[in-house]
């Protein structure tokens, strides 16, 4: 969804010539695209982090972290943390459009299936908002795996989340939280609830065309079994 940068936001000149020699330049400023990268320091954002139980949702603005912002995992109006990569911040946008989809390759994914551990280390992010507002998430693609016993292997990992849930009960008019997921790793296919703190993904942006996705997961099985015992991560798409 995310609109070139580059293109909008210098300006561009056109030559006009008349017969009989001679010509006027004329220089028009295309409109400014309005990203983190030129919006006011003092501009407030909308943070997602990995809290003691669940997600987190907090107050920020741009002068207190872009200095933190990752810069391979930084769109338009979201950007995932480098100190900590289960976090980020965004310009929240005030409400959740319908019909839209979103892609790309940034994601951080750990997480622990029975007794084994997955690290996702080159995912595809792919979501889609429907015309009815249900949201679906799929992260998925290669990871590191450790077994109990320490040894170490490839392995795939995808994770897809399906809810219904957004708006007040999670926290803010851009935001979606918990629902249902699903994990498919070491061969075997793991289904969960989540509670709306387990989950929450946000739209950031300032107009429908241009609006981009952002989440943080942070589930725990309160009672470890042969499932999913953990997923913890963030990920950002445009």
């Amino acid at each position: 969804m995310r609109k070139s940068t580059l293109l909008l936001s210098v300006p561009f000149v056109t030559l006009l010539s008349a017969c009989g020699g001679g010509g006027e330049e004329v220089v028009t400023d295309a409109p400014i695209i309005n990203t983190l990268t030129n919006l006011s320091d003092a501009t407030e954002l909308l943070k997602l982090s990995q809290g003691s139980t669940g997600v987190s949702l907090a107050d920020a603005t741009i002068a207190s972290t872009k200095d933190n912002w990752d810069s391979a995992k930084t769109l338009d109006y979201v950007a995932i943390l480098n100190d900590d990569a289960s976090s980020l911040v965004g310009l929240a946008f005030d409400e959740i459009p319908n019909d839209v989809s979103f892609s790309s390759h940034a994601g951080s994914i750990y997480a622990l299936v029975s007794e084994d551990e997955y690290v996702l280390v080159d995912g595809v992010v792919d979501a889609t908002i429907s015309r009815s507002g249900s949201f679906d998430l799929n992260i998925l693609g290669d990871a590191q795996k450790t077994d109990r016993l320490g040894s170490i292997s490839e392995a795939s990992l995808s994770i897809n989340i399906l809810t219904v849930q957004s708006g007040t009960p999670c926290g803010g008019a851009n935001l979606f939280c918990g629902g249902d997921m699903t994990v498919i790793a070491g061969g075997g296919t793991h289904t969960t609830t989540l509670e709306d703190n387990d989950f929450t993904s946000g739209i950031f942006g300032q107009s429908t065309s241009n609006v981009e996705l952002g989440g943080v997961i942070n589930y725990e099985n309160e009672t470890p079994g042969d499932g999913i015992n953990a997923v913890v991560g963030s990920f950002i798409a445009d």
